[in-house]
């Protein structure tokens, strides 16, 4: 059997993501072109760009209200849903063999996969997640396709749900790129990667929690149970969220206009 170096699934990941994030740098100078023009047809000088500002009767806003807020679904989900109501019973039956006969093929698949692939079909799997993208700017860049397509229609307060859309999808490739290059760039090491991170979670584990919370247990298990409770949490979520913000800085307007972007 025939297994996939980590250092060069790392490199090919990393390569895939950056040809992904091109091939879509050439839509963002689109995007890019149309807010142009609306600030060229358009007074948006005194628009409310935070996000705090929710602007209505406007193309954009319709949009957001048909494909964000209620949901637009094609036909086979229509389906789906008028069957379930129809035979509530039987549908939930055969909803649950086909997710769960599903899930089997999935996992199987996965396991094969990587006991085909060693540690590089995590990489892949990583590859694939950042290829992909959250939704937020997939649905971004619906609405400005959306908006490009009918600018006949559209008014001042359009700008504003065009330029939170833009910045998602910037932001978005912005960090696609920096992943693009930190595999390429620990790809001559990504062999040492697991076992690097697997000795400093278990070094972690044994001395900040196991061993004092055994020691604990010894005189209160109840307090032994919430000192790993605790302890978890800011080691492994607290600790490491303050210190990517020390790293990136403060939060630039850009990035609070793409959390505002939630609120939609």
């Amino acid at each position: 059997m025939v297994v996939v170096a980590a250092a060069i699934a790392a490199a090919a990941t990393g390569a895939a993501i950056l040809v992904v994030t091109m091939l879509r740098v050439r839509r963002l100078r689109r995007y890019r072109e149309f807010l142009r023009y609306m600030e060229d047809n358009f007074d948006v000088s005194d628009l409310d760009l935070s996000g705090e500002t929710a602007y209505t009767d406007c193309l954009a806003q319709e949009w957001v209200l048909d494909n964000v807020a209620r949901g637009s679904y094609g036909r086979f989900a229509r389906g789906v849903q008028s069957y379930l109501a129809e035979n509530t019973l039987a549908g939930a039956i055969l909803l649950a063999i086909v997710a769960g006969s599903a899930a089997v093929l999935l996992g199987l698949l996965f396991v094969e996969g990587s006991a085909a692939l060693g540690a590089a079909a995590g990489l892949f799997f990583i590859g694939g997640l950042v290829i992909v993208g959250p939704s937020e700017p997939r649905v971004s860049e619906q609405l400005l396709t959306a908006l490009m397509s009918n600018k006949d229609r559209l008014c001042e307060r359009d700008y504003v749900y065009a330029r939170l859309a833009y910045d998602s999808v910037r932001g978005w490739e912005r960090t696609s790129t920096v992943a693009g290059l930190a595999l390429l760039a620990i790809s001559p090491w990504a062999d040492l990667v697991p076992t690097t991170l697997a000795a400093i979670i278990a070094i972690v584990s044994v001395g900040m929690i196991i061993r004092p919370a055994m020691w604990i247990a010894t005189f209160n298990p109840a307090l032994a149970i919430g000192y790993v409770g605790v302890v978890v949490v800011i080691v492994f979520y607290l600790i490491p969220k303050t210190m990517w913000r020390l790293i990136k800085g403060p939060p630039s307007e850009e990035e609070r206009e793409l959390e505002s972007m939630s609120r939609w």
